[in-house]
């Protein structure tokens, strides 16, 4: 499967925005804010795209869904029913409508339940435990899954040596006291120069790393440097002194 659907439907929804348009109003928002936090987006009322992301498009889908199961139930007393159901699509189509899952809806049981359309079990038997009812599967628990990937991007990207120096050379950079003095980052895009001097920042200021400002020097960056390069003013003097010669021409040329 490329992308995701979640359609989180309320029974008799209409009779209750007019009933209660202030409650369906709150609980249509956070719905929506849960959609949005696990990087899927409304498409229609009740109907949520999840589109590819790293690999990590079910597992977010299967989280933002049990999330807005568990909101509906904890509504249960307001509500006359709900149902969540979850499925998939062979490619990354964000014009999937309520009227392309109305045969998969019309199977649901008439119950309170999140649900997993069969097409999109095998992708979504890692996150849920359950037991099939009536040709779907009903999700009843969230499986451990282990690590997010954003959990487990930093320790891939920051290697120890790489770190050892970057704070070493951060606290030599504190015992200087007259003239300027740079620290520079060399290496490919991606291999992981701002995570590691994030890590190195943490490792210093525990109670107060905050975020360095991170400056891209690539030649292909469309964002203005030249205001930035003019703050940093003499500390930069000293940049050609720390690049090997390929990076030392590009300097000379761009810098």
């Amino acid at each position: 499967m490329y992308s995701y659907s979640v359609h989180a439907g309320i029974s008799h929804g209409n009779q209750l925005a007019k009933l209660r348009p202030e409650l369906m109003a709150k609980i249509r928002s956070e719905l929506d804010a849960i959609a949005h936090h696990h990087g899927g987006r409304p498409i229609e009322e009740e109907l949520y795209h999840f589109p590819p992301s790293l690999g990590e498009t079910a597992r977010k889908a299967a989280e933002a869904a049990w999330a807005m199961h568990s909101h509906l139930m904890d509504h249960g007393r307001d509500l006359f029913g709900s149902t969540v159901l979850v499925t998939g699509w062979e490619r990354d189509s964000g014009s999937v409508n309520a009227s392309r899952m109305e045969p998969l809806l019309l199977k649901v049981p008439d119950e309170d339940g999140l649900w997993v359309s069969p097409t999109a079990l095998s992708d979504f038997s890692p996150y849920f435990s359950g037991e099939e009812m009536e040709g779907l599967f009903r999700a009843q628990s969230m499986r451990e899954a282990g690590p997010r990937l954003e959990e487990r991007l930093p320790r891939l990207l920051v290697r120890p040596d790489c770190l050892d120096e970057t704070t070493k050379a951060l606290e030599q950079l504190e015992l200087v006291k007259e003239g300027s003095a740079a620290l520079v980052l060399s290496g490919r895009a991606g291999a992981g120069k701002r995570a590691t001097l994030k890590r190195a920042f943490e490792t210093l200021y525990p109670d107060d790393s905050g975020l360095p400002l991170v400056i891209p020097f690539a030649d292909d960056s469309e964002d203005p440097m030249e205001p930035f390069v003019r703050a940093l003013g003499p500390s930069l003097d000293a940049v050609a002194e720390c690049l090997d010669e390929q990076e030392a021409i590009w300097w000379e040329a761009e810098g």
